[in-house]
Protein backbone atom coordinates (compact mmCIF):
# COMPACT_ATOMS: atom_id res chain seq x y z
CA UNK A 1 0.00 0.00 0.00
CA UNK A 2 1.20 3.06 -0.94
CA UNK A 3 1.89 5.70 2.22
CA UNK A 4 3.69 8.54 3.20
CA UNK A 5 4.45 11.57 5.08
CA UNK A 6 2.65 15.24 4.82
CA UNK A 7 5.52 17.48 4.66
CA UNK A 8 5.16 20.99 6.87
CA UNK A 9 2.41 23.37 4.84
CA UNK A 10 1.83 20.65 2.66
CA UNK A 11 -1.90 20.12 1.22
CA UNK A 12 -2.89 16.80 2.50
CA UNK A 13 -4.50 16.19 -1.11
CA UNK A 14 -1.24 17.22 -3.04
CA UNK A 15 0.65 14.73 -0.35
CA UNK A 16 -1.74 12.20 -1.39
CA UNK A 17 -0.82 12.50 -4.99
CA UNK A 18 2.95 13.07 -4.77
CA UNK A 19 3.16 9.57 -2.52
CA UNK A 20 0.65 7.49 -5.00
CA UNK A 21 2.82 9.06 -8.27
CA UNK A 22 6.25 8.53 -6.30
CA UNK A 23 5.67 5.34 -5.10
CA UNK A 24 3.31 3.48 -7.91
CA UNK A 25 4.05 5.71 -11.06
CA UNK A 26 0.34 6.52 -11.08
CA UNK A 27 -0.34 10.42 -12.55
CA UNK A 28 -4.21 10.70 -13.55
CA UNK A 29 -6.04 9.26 -10.68
CA UNK A 30 -9.55 10.25 -10.04
CA UNK A 31 -10.33 9.83 -6.41
CA UNK A 32 -13.62 7.70 -6.21
CA UNK A 33 -13.87 8.39 -2.69
CA UNK A 34 -12.89 7.66 1.05
CA UNK A 35 -13.86 4.39 1.90
CA UNK A 36 -12.54 3.92 5.25
CA UNK A 37 -9.92 5.03 7.39
CA UNK A 38 -8.26 5.14 11.09
CA UNK A 39 -6.11 7.67 13.50
CA UNK A 40 -3.92 6.21 15.80
CA UNK A 41 -2.50 7.97 18.94
CA UNK A 42 0.63 6.09 20.25
CA UNK A 43 0.62 5.58 23.91
CA UNK A 44 4.52 6.29 23.39
CA UNK A 45 4.16 10.18 23.12
CA UNK A 46 7.62 10.18 21.58
CA UNK A 47 5.56 8.84 18.11
CA UNK A 48 3.67 11.36 16.23
CA UNK A 49 -0.02 10.21 15.58
CA UNK A 50 -0.46 8.62 12.55
CA UNK A 51 -3.58 7.83 10.13
CA UNK A 52 -4.61 5.69 7.78
CA UNK A 53 -6.55 5.92 4.26
CA UNK A 54 -8.44 3.56 2.21
CA UNK A 55 -9.10 5.88 -1.36
CA UNK A 56 -11.22 3.77 -4.31
CA UNK A 57 -9.19 5.11 -6.93
CA UNK A 58 -9.95 4.91 -10.83
CA UNK A 59 -6.58 4.86 -13.07
CA UNK A 60 -7.68 3.63 -16.21
CA UNK A 61 -5.26 1.96 -18.17
CA UNK A 62 -2.21 2.98 -16.77
CA UNK A 63 0.58 0.78 -15.73
CA UNK A 64 2.05 0.42 -12.23
CA UNK A 65 5.78 1.28 -11.63
CA UNK A 66 6.46 0.20 -8.16
CA UNK A 67 9.24 2.52 -6.97
CA UNK A 68 11.95 1.63 -4.51
CA UNK A 69 9.96 1.36 -1.76
CA UNK A 70 7.95 -1.70 -2.99
CA UNK A 71 9.27 -5.23 -4.48
CA UNK A 72 5.84 -6.56 -5.80
CA UNK A 73 2.44 -6.04 -6.07
CA UNK A 74 -1.02 -7.86 -6.68
CA UNK A 75 -4.30 -7.29 -7.59
CA UNK A 76 -6.41 -9.48 -5.75
CA UNK A 77 -10.21 -10.35 -4.93
CA UNK A 78 -12.37 -9.61 -2.04
CA UNK A 79 -12.35 -12.96 -1.28
CA UNK A 80 -8.49 -13.08 -1.04
CA UNK A 81 -8.20 -9.88 1.32
CA UNK A 82 -7.75 -12.29 4.84
CA UNK A 83 -5.12 -14.30 2.58
CA UNK A 84 -2.23 -11.49 3.28
CA UNK A 85 -0.44 -9.77 6.43
CA UNK A 86 -0.61 -6.06 6.78
CA UNK A 87 0.69 -3.58 8.38
CA UNK A 88 -2.25 -3.00 10.36
CA UNK A 89 -4.34 -5.22 11.64
CA UNK A 90 -8.00 -3.25 10.44
CA UNK A 91 -5.99 -3.19 7.01
CA UNK A 92 -8.17 -6.10 6.21
CA UNK A 93 -11.50 -4.46 7.41
CA UNK A 94 -10.68 -1.59 5.95
CA UNK A 95 -10.03 -2.98 2.12
CA UNK A 96 -13.05 -4.70 2.59
CA UNK A 97 -15.07 -1.19 2.82
CA UNK A 98 -13.20 -0.29 -0.51
CA UNK A 99 -14.79 -3.33 -2.37
CA UNK A 100 -18.15 -2.24 -0.41
CA UNK A 101 -18.08 1.50 -1.69
CA UNK A 102 -16.94 0.30 -5.52
CA UNK A 103 -19.98 -2.23 -5.57
CA UNK A 104 -22.56 0.79 -3.80
CA UNK A 105 -20.62 3.02 -7.03
CA UNK A 106 -21.13 0.56 -10.08
CA UNK A 107 -25.18 0.07 -8.91
CA UNK A 108 -25.42 4.06 -9.00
Amino acid sequence: MPGGRIYEGEDSDVAFKREIEEETGLKNLQDLGVADYFIRYPSDKAIPPYCGFIHLLEIGDQEIKLSFEHCDMKWIGEDEVENYIYIWKKMPEMIKKGFELYKKLKKL
